[in-house]
């Protein structure tokens, strides 16, 4: 007697019956392979594998794990590499590593470097490996290549595994990213442009931009070079890995004015295809500043940590390193995520994570040290000390946000507002005695460029425990001024970490 099943029952599975007991039992073949495969929206189960990037006539491999969890002995009849078949090494009877016949070599980006011969049977929970190679050609991205596997395993009998390297992402970096000359005198400095992506990073041109009105030539009235840029290498740099470029870069000062300009780098970073290093004949410092300060932990909970992310920002105009953090205590209840070690660069942040396991039902405090070479922790011998604290009851704070504020989109004759927000996370009363601008008595602070005014917020406050206070600085640049401006705002209280400020920038809109 036959019977019929629903097509899609029919797939799944392979029917016996049994003519002693008249139950009818099913059993079926499967396939599985690690990484995993998925059915994707064609109903074609596939997976994907990611090579590692390497040189030009290196070889980089994977292994492809096929396994057999049904019941009924798998059967794999085919493996091989869609529209490249004779990149096998198995069907070529070669050993793994050992070159391909003739132009195979050359054009087989991808290979089968080992595989067991075929037919192959697999019983259940039996599985093997599969060594793939991938040989670079020197292409940042080749096509993916395609292993396909042929097997009865119903509903899958056709696997695709798809290769792929990873995504070439070519980094463009420059040190130092602010080069800062003695006024008045000449003087040379160096810049080193770095590829520490991956893939060839190329830089197609690069221009330098005055930022303040260059000295006139009284004869000419053409304006006057005090900024030369020689390279090491002719346009186009094509910089592969950690490959890189010397530029010297020469000051010729040509009057006894203040120079400022920015050497602006073109690459094809997908992102950052723009690069400036600022270029000066002002002073320039460093300034760390590190939020929260202190840190707040609270009560733990329950058993789990309690967690707190610190900022580490430069608000200055020179790269600051961080050269060792360490936390002092008496027991071990307190812990940090990351480096020990780090630089940054102006205007830029780098983000910590701190961990409070307390070993009692009370706990104990303790204090984060930071040693660096930032120029306004020079008078405190490159340190600075961050309470950790489990109560916040006993300690006045100021957070301030931002602390970096780019004003770049002014045009000529316009203006713009920033807000700046002042916080006390803190358990008692802050006192601030005074929110301006930078003038010439703050110094080794740089004066405020007079562009810049807070027009409201200012003066002094008090601010209450979790209160908030808002300062608005505005930035007015003139009808003719196609110049760089520097401000500082400037915030004295009674925390322990005052004076602290905020720098702005403002650059002239360019085409």
């Amino acid at each position: 007697m036959k019977h019929s099943l629903p097509f899609a029952v029919a797939l799944a599975v392979v029917a016996a019956v049994g003519c002693d007991d008249g139950i009818q039992r099913t059993s079926s073949s499967d396939i599985y392979t690690e990484p995993p495969i998925q059915p994707d929206p064609a109903g074609i189960w596939s997976t994907s594998i990611f090579f590692d990037r390497v040189a030009q006539g290196r070889t980089d491999r994977k292994s492809l794990r096929i396994g057999h969890s049904g019941q009924d002995p798998l059967e794999v009849t085919r493996i091989y590499m869609r529209e490249a078949e004779g990149c096998d090494r198995e069907a070529a009877g070669i050993q793994p590593g050992e070159p391909l016949p003739g132009e195979l070599d050359q054009t087989c980006i991808w290979a089968i470097d080992e595989r067991p011969p075929l037919p192959l049977t697999l019983a259940n929970n039996a599985f093997v490996d599969i060594q793939l190679a991938y040989k670079s050609d020197g292409t940042p991205n080749p096509r993916p290549g395609i292993l396909v596997i042929e097997s009865n395993a119903l509903e899958k009998e056709t696997v695709q595994v798809e290769l792929n390297v990873v995504a070439a992402s070519p980094r463009i970096t420059a040190s130092p990213t602010t080069i800062s000359f003695p006024g008045g005198v000449n003087g040379r400095d160096f810049l080193t442009v770095r590829n520490s992506g991956t893939g060839p990073l190329t830089v197609d041109d690069y221009r330098l931009r005055r930022l303040n009105d260059p000295p006139v030539d009284p004869q000419t009235m053409e304006p006057l070079t005090e900024f030369v840029i020689d390279p090491d290498q002719e346009l186009p740099w094509v910089l592969e890995e950690m490959q890189a470029v010397q530029v010297v870069i020469s000051y010729e000062p040509q009057d006894e004015g203040a120079d400022n300009a920015e050497l602006v780098l073109f690459s094809n970073d997908p992102q950052s295809p723009q690069l400036e290093v600022f270029l000066t004949s002002n002073p320039v410092t460093s300034t760390l500043v590190v939020q929260p300060n202190p840190v707040i932990f609270g009560a733990p909970m329950g058993p789990n940590p309690i967690v707190r992310q610190m900022s580490f920002t430069n608000t200055g105009l020179k790269t600051l390193f961080v050269n060792d953090l360490s936390i002092e205590q008496d027991v071990d209840a307190f812990s940090f995520d990351g480096q020990a070690s780090f630089q940054i660069v102006p205007g830029q942040s780098r983000q910590l994570t701190v961990s409070f396991r307390p070993q009692s039902a009370d706990g104990s405090d303790a204090t984060l040290v930071v040693t660096t070479d930032a120029d306004n922790l020079a008078g405190a011998g490159g340190r600075l000390v961050v309470p950790l604290l489990r109560s916040n009851a006993e300690v006045a704070a100021l957070e301030i946000s931002p602390l970096t504020v780019e004003m770049d989109r002014v045009a000529a004759g316009a203006s713009e507002d920033a807000t700046i927000t002042l916080s006390n996370p803190g358990g008692l009363p802050l006192e601030i005695s005074r929110i301006g601008m930078t003038t010439g008595d703050d110094a080794p602070l740089l004066a405020s460029d007079p562009e810049f005014t807070v027009t409201g917020g200012g003066g002094s406050t008090t601010l209450d425990p979790g209160g908030e206070h808002t300062v608005t600085v505005r930035f007015a640049r003139g009808a003719d001024d196609n110049n760089l401006h520097i401000g500082t705002l400037i915030v004295e209280s009674d925390s322990p970490t005052s004076p602290d400020v905020v720098r702005f920038t403002s650059r002239p809109v360019t085409d």
